[in-house]
């Protein structure tokens, strides 16, 4: 979403950005899509350009179990947590791989969209 800069420098900034290192547990390992390393040029990048200085910085938060059922099946869903406390196998059939912890990281991911959908519908971003 692209807006265009404010003519007040004392307005609230109207563009919101959800991120938090907490968003780097999400991360495969390298070579996967979703590697380590993604989060960390972003905020490298998002810092080095002043961005973190012109917009507003959400946290994330986790979300809910009765929140991921509205996508997930209650059987994946503890397919996942098995998987997330042995760190091993994987999430679906072989292209994403199980680690300790997944499903807390994934349920932070989810909880960061959450968190920027809030925002945007009843929060500081409401849209009027």
């Amino acid at each position: 979403m692209a807006a265009s800069p404010s003519s007040s420098t004392s307005a609230a900034p109207s563009v919101a950005v959800v991120v938090s290192e907490r968003l780097a547990r999400y991360g495969f390992g390298d070579g996967h899509p979703f590697g380590p390393d993604r989060l960390a040029a972003f905020v490298r990048e998002f810092g080095a350009r002043g961005l973190d200085r012109r917009v507003r910085v959400l946290e994330p938060r986790s979300a809910t179990d009765v929140e991921l059922r509205a996508f997930h099946t209650a059987e994946y869903l503890e397919l996942v947590r098995e998987r997330s406390a042995s760190g091993t196998g994987f999430l679906d059939a072989g292209d994403t791989p199980a680690f300790r912890g997944v499903y807390e990281a994934a349920a932070g991911v989810v909880g960061a969209t959450l968190s920027a959908v809030e925002a945007i519908m009843h929060g500081p971003l409401a849209l009027s």
